[in-house]
C-alpha cells in the first residue's frame, strides 16, 4: 500500500474508502481500503484467501486487481482505473438501454462471469449495474469483486450478501447452497433493470424487497424486447435455480440468441452502441464546432448589412 500515492478520493461508504492513486511508474489505479473495525478474524482469512485468487485473475471483461493485501492490519486492494462510467450512472444519465445494446453488455459479463467459475470456482454475489463498468472506448468491465467467495467457502462459512434488489430467493433463504446459478438471478435482473429503466422490485424496507422477490413475479410483458427474449429472461430469473441456465456456457448462448433476435427486430440506423462514452467526447466537439460556426456566418450578416 505504501508504494502508491493517493491522488484523491473517489467515494467512500460504512465498509470503507475508494481512492485513485498513482505508484512511481506514474501507473493509475483504484485503491479500495476496508476499515479496520469492519472486518473480525474470520473474515480477514476469508480476504487473505480472496488477495491470492484477485491477483491471478486475467481477463478482458474484469477490472484487473494491481495488488492486494494487508498493510497495518488493513485490508486493501488496487485496480486498474477505468475511465468511463459504470452502467447505473449510465442509465441515471441516459435512461433505459436498447434490448440488444443491454444484452451485449450482459454477454459480456457472463464471459468474465464463467472465467472465473471455470478458473477459480468464484460466485461474485453482487452483480449490479453499479458493478459493470462501460470504458470511453466501449469496453464491459465486472469489477468490485470484494465479496466474491470460492464454492467450497460459501458451502462452508457461506453467508448472505449482496445488494438487496438484486440478491436470488437462495441467497435470501439459504445462502450456504448458492452456486454460480446466483449470479446468473442477479445477471438477469440487471439485464431488466438496463431494458425498462428501473428496479423490477422496489420497497423502502430491505425485508419488503425480500418478500417481494420471494412473492411476486416481474412483469416481463412490459420489456422493450421480443415475446421469445421475454421468456428466456425469465429464464435467467426463475425462482428456482435448478431451472436456471445449468451453465454459463449456456447462458452465453442465450443472450447471443436474443441479441440476434433484437438485432434484427431493430431498424438499422438503431444499432448504434449506446455504451460507447466516445461518443460523449464526440458530440461536445461537434457542438462547439456548430456554435462556432453559428457565430461565424452571424457576423458576416452583420457586416453584410451594415
Amino acid at each position: 500500500m505504501k508504494d502508491w500515492k493517493i491522488v484523491r478520493l473517489l467515494g467512500q461508504g460504512s465498509m470503507g474508502e475508494v481512492y485513485q492513486v498513482e505508484n512511481k511508474a506514474h501507473q493509475q489505479g483504484a485503491m479500495k481500503v476496508v476499515l479496520k473495525n469492519c472486518i473480525d478474524e474470520q473474515e480477514t482469512h476469508y480476504l487473505q484467501e480472496e488477495a491470492k485468487i484477485l491477483l491471478k485473475l486475467r481477463h478482458k471483461n474484469i477490472v484487473h486487481v494491481l495488488e492486494a493485501g494487508f498493510d497495518d492490519f488493513q485490508y486493501f486492494f488496487v485496480q486498474e482505473l477505468v475511465v468511463g462510467r459504470n452502467v447505473d450512472s449510465t442509465l441515471k444519465k441516459y435512461g433505459s438501454f436498447k434490448a440488444h445494446d443491454a444484452m451485449r453488455i450482459c454477454r459480456d459479463v457472463a464471459l468474465a462471469l464463467d472465467y472465473l467459475w471455470r478458473e477459480e470456482k468464484v460466485i461474485h454475489r453482487d452483480i449490479k449495474p453499479e458493478n459493470i463498468m462501460l470504458s470511453r472506448e466501449g469496453a464491459v468491465k465486472l469489477m468490485d469483486l470484494g465479496v466474491g467467495l470460492t464454492h467450497e467457502q460459501v458451502k462452508t462459512e457461506g453467508y448472505g450478501a449482496g445488494t438487496p434488489y438484486y440478491m436470488s430467493p437462495e441467497m435470501i433463504q439459504k445462502p450456504s447452497t448458492c452456486d454460480f446459478r446466483t449470479d446468473i438471478y442477479s445477471l438477469g435482473i440487471s439485464l431488466i433493470e438496463m431494458i425498462q429503466g428501473e428496479k423490477p422490485y422496489v420497497a423502502t424496507k430491505r425485508n419488503d424487497v425480500f418478500d417481494k422477490i420471494l412473492k411476486e413475479d416481474v412483469n416481463l410483458s412490459r420489456l422493450n424486447c421480443g415475446s421469445e427474449s421475454q421468456d428466456i429472461i425469465g429464464k435467467l430469473i426463475h425462482r428456482d435455480a435448478n431451472k436456471r441456465p445449468s451453465s454459463w456456457q449456456e447462458t452465453i448462448l442465450l443472450l447471443e440468441k436474443m441479441i440476434h433476435l433484437e438485432s434484427q427486430a431493430s431498424p438499422l440506423g438503431q444499432r448504434d452502441q449506446v455504451y460507447n462514452l466516445g461518443q460523449d467526447k464526440a458530440f461536445t466537439s461537434q457542438y462547439i464546432l456548430t456554435l462556432i460556426g453559428f457565430f461565424a456566418l452571424l457576423i458576416i450578416l452583420i457586416y453584410t448589412f451594415l
